[in-house]
């Protein structure tokens, strides 16, 4: 049995926990945060459209999240999964290891292209002057605020398509629902009832649309928003909340409703791809499940091997449904961007996601100064310009695709592994009680996850100050023989691509953006990690990939050596006993 509410021996991870709502928790409150959605006329009428917008919506490749639009959204469920969010880490603290949501799962949940060009441009000036040009109506001014126009306008006037349009009414319609979508089902804010203009002129060229990564645009807005609703005073959410509940139900099993038969005739029509689609053939309805806050966070203390799915695209029965291939940029370390947004996808701590073995990560980037920015007095300022090195980041993306040891039953690791005696000691894992597992859930037996194969070496870490941007310019991939070679099969749609884990490049120049964002070097061991702090006068990393093979060969890492599950002499002289904290309401009693 684990004990709860308790905080780590190590609170370097958890620095923000002093504004995070499992304190309240604690103290006793409860609250539920309301997803806010705005109805659309085209989410309950999908059937009803014109053929030759869903054509443009097709080839946008919009069509897939307006089919699932209508899915309605478990508040209780949504709640649950906030309290597990972490902001410092961008993943969910769960008691069996990190996980979250990733480009992979809106590719494959929502349909959306997760490749092209960063969602950005111009979010000042009069933008309602396109929308007679794009939309072929001005909205009225008691329907716009500033940039923004309430979707109550674009729902009431662009429905049904008249019989005799021409094709730049057709494609004028096609952008109005495209708006709805962004501003109602993508990236709607609390207020769930406008939208922002400026993402209008992305819509002008209607062949353009799919060009655009609107998938890392929609997870940057959700990755926004899971942040807010971990404060103690925030009541509403907003962001793509059908991607949060698709995920969890996924991934979680005990959290996840009864699904309707799925056949063949289902497959072959598209009926259960993406997969979100299949999540609306529930057999009740959610506002029927009386599954309270406190049960699903009790679902999640009690969460066992068996209820969480690592690999869940890799199944036999959710592989049979997938009907396209995702890039293997869909695993890489990268900014998201939208506008003022830029959140991280952290990838590299939840690699069993993607079938790999779970190291101890590096620590996280330190967004504090981006998380300040939004568009609130800012709506002059050139986000394309101010963002110009998150965006180069991710333009080289193919270079920032991490590879590991594929696991080899279902990626659970015991308590005693590496990777979870850091985990355990950085992060509060349980918020309640949780009994333990049995050894048949487990992907590694006892012996083999403190035996591991030395064949499976860390690489030593090398940090080289003298390292000018040129450095990266110049950079040339290691040989085919490194450890750090792509291992994804080459296909007619996604050619091999070398790749390495060099996610950063080396020092530039620049005083400010991702050259200054991390609390410490990623190649900062964890024994290392310093306490809680904010600071951005850190290292950059930087990888020395001419001397990484003879580091390999001459520096074995623990990872290794032939160890034994520690004693408990050789724990209590390994850490010290955690200075508990007096509880809130200073009876003493709590454990």
């Amino acid at each position: 049995m684990a004990s709860a509410r308790q905080l780590p021996v190590d609170m370097y991870l958890l620095c923000l926990q002093d504004k995070h709502i499992v304190n309240s928790i604690w103290e006793g409150n409860e609250r539920l945060i309301c997803p806010r959605r705005h109805a659309i006329w085209i989410a309950k009428h999908v059937h009803e459209i014109d053929e030759r917008i869903k054509n443009i919506l097709q080839v946008a490749r919009f069509i897939h999240i307006l089919q699932a639009s209508s899915m309605e959204i478990n508040h209780q469920l949504v709640t649950a999964l906030v309290e597990r969010w972490r902001v410092e880490t961008h993943t969910f603290h769960l008691p069996l290891g990190e996980s979250t949501i990733t480009l992979e799962d809106v590719a494959l949940q929502l349909g959306l292209p997760i490749e092209g060009h960063v969602v950005i441009g111009i979010s000042n000036g009069p933008l309602t002057v396109f929308c007679h040009q794009l939309l072929g109506d001005v909205p009225p001014e008691n329907c716009v605020r500033g940039n923004r126009i309430k979707l109550s306008w674009l729902n009431n006037t662009f429905r049904q398509l008249p019989h005799d349009a021409t094709e730049q009414v057709i494609e004028q319609y096609a952008r109005a629902y495209m708006l709805i979508i962004i501003g109602s089902v993508m990236m709607l804010d609390t207020s769930a009832s406008m939208v922002h203009l400026m993402y209008l002129p992305l819509l002008a060229d209607l062949q353009n649309v799919s060009q655009y990564s609107w998938g890392s645009a929609t997870l940057s807005c959700l990755y926004r928003v899971l942040d807010h609703g971990t404060r103690v005073d925030q009541e509403n959410i907003g962001g793509c909340m059908i991607l949060l509940q698709c995920w969890a139900w996924e991934r979680i099993t005990c959290l996840s409703p009864e699904l309707l038969d799925v056949t063949e005739h289902d497959i072959s029509f598209g009926a259960v791809f993406p997969l979100a689609k299949r999540w609306c053939r529930t057999k009740q309805s959610i506002f029927q499940d009386t599954t309270t806050v406190k049960q699903f966070r009790q679902k999640i203390y009690d969460l066992s091997p068996r209820q969480l799915v690592w690999t869940l695209y890799r199944h036999g029965e959710i592989s049979q449904l997938i009907q396209v291939e995702v890039p293997p940029t869909c695993r890489a370390v990268v900014p998201l961007i939208c506008f003022s947004v830029v959140e991280y996808q952290q990838s590299d701590r939840v690699m069993r996601q993607f079938g790999f073995r779970q190291n101890v990560p590096h620590p996280p980037m330190n967004l504090d100064e981006e998380h300040k920015q939004d568009m609130r007095g800012r709506a002059d300022w050139n986000w394309h310009e101010h963002h110009h090195q998150w965006i180069a980041l991710w333009n080289d993306r193919h270079n920032c695709v991490f590879n590991g040891i594929p696991f080899q039953k279902n990626g659970h690791l015991r308590d005693e592994s590496e990777y979870m005696r850091w985990y355990i000691t950085h992060t509060i894992r349980y918020i309640g009680i949780i009994e333990d597992s049995t050894d048949e859930e487990y992907d590694m037996d006892h012996d083999e996850q403190f035996h591991p194969t030395s064949q499976y070496r860390a690489s030593s870490s090398y940090h080289d100050p003298q390292r000018s941007a040129s450095d990266h310019v110049n950079y040339q991939h290691p040989p085919p023989n490194s450890r750090f070679q792509q291992n994804i099969p080459p296909t007619s749609t996604y050619p091999r691509v070398e790749t390495s884990y060099f996610a950063f490049p080396p020092s530039t120049p620049f005083s400010g953006g991702p050259s200054n964002y991390f609390r410490t070097s990623t190649m900062t061991p964890p024994s290392s990690y310093p306490h809680a702090s904010s600071s951005h006068n850190v290292y950059r990393p930087t990888y020395d990939f001419q001397n990484l093979q003879q580091c390999n060969e001459s520096h074995p890492t623990d990872e290794d050596q032939h160890t034994q599950s520690p004693t408990l002499q050789q724990q209590s002289q390994r850490r010290g006993k955690r200075q508990r904290r007096r509880p809130p309401c200073g009876t003493g009693g709590h454990r």
